[in-house]
């Protein structure tokens, strides 16, 4: 269970204000927990939290050795394109959740399924579960061994009316593709969750959340 704290008031363009406001705030570390060893070239990112009363706030730290997207527009399959990090939130109170994907290059890819992905994408395509309306709100900045993200998500993506976050439960993961340009290598999978099988939608591993 990962409290998250009261965030104090930052400029959203001033990383130096942001990287302050989440010095204190709880951290969740990337692994491969479903690996007896980590790979050779993996680089455990991390995830800060916190809130603003009306939105959970997050800031990801992210070392990369190359960092790229070929991503050209939000709503393409990013994971399949270059680096990605992604957000897994669901209210407890829901089977519902959302995946919110974010490339280094600022493109998003946002995803809201009714149930478990495993389940309801044997009856439809990916494409069905896109959502086009903004869901969250994202800074990048790139730098040349790490890129970071800070973001928002309003508790009106979770269906949890505006003044009633600190109510309500949440479940979350976060997760990264580290990829490589190095011809036919595979990218880099890690998560926040101690996930037994490689499928960062075993919603019965990820964090449990609260607000206080």
């Amino acid at each position: 269970m990962v409290s998250c704290p009261l965030i104090a008031p930052f400029d959203p363009e001033d990383w130096v204000s942001i990287e302050s406001a989440f010095r204190s705030a709880p951290k969740l570390t990337m692994t491969q927990h479903w690996r007896q060893e980590p790979e050779p070239h993996f680089l455990p990112a991390t995830v800060q939290l916190g809130h603003n009363g009306n939105a959970l706030l997050g800031f990801a730290y992210i070392p990369d050795h190359e960092i790229f997207n070929k991503a050209r527009q939000d709503q393409e399959l990013l994971f399949q394109l270059g680096d990605v990090f992604e957000i897994f939130l669901q209210n407890r109170v829901l089977k519902s959740y959302v995946e919110l994907h974010v490339s280094p290059n600022g493109k998003r890819l946002q995803l809201a399924f009714p149930d478990r992905a495993r389940e309801v994408l044997k009856q439809s395509p990916i494409e069905s579960f896109m959502v086009t309306e903004p869901l969250f709100d994202f800074r990048v900045a790139v730098n040349p061994d790490h890129w970071k993200i800070w973001f928002a998500v309003p508790s009106t993506t979770l269906q949890v009316e505006p003044g009633a976050l600190r109510d309500s439960e949440w479940r979350v993961s976060f997760s990264r593709y580290d990829y490589s340009q190095v011809e036919g290598a595979n990218p880099v999978l890690s998560s926040t969750s101690p996930h037994a099988e490689l499928d960062y939608h075993r919603l019965e591993e990820w964090t449990p959340l609260t607000f206080a």
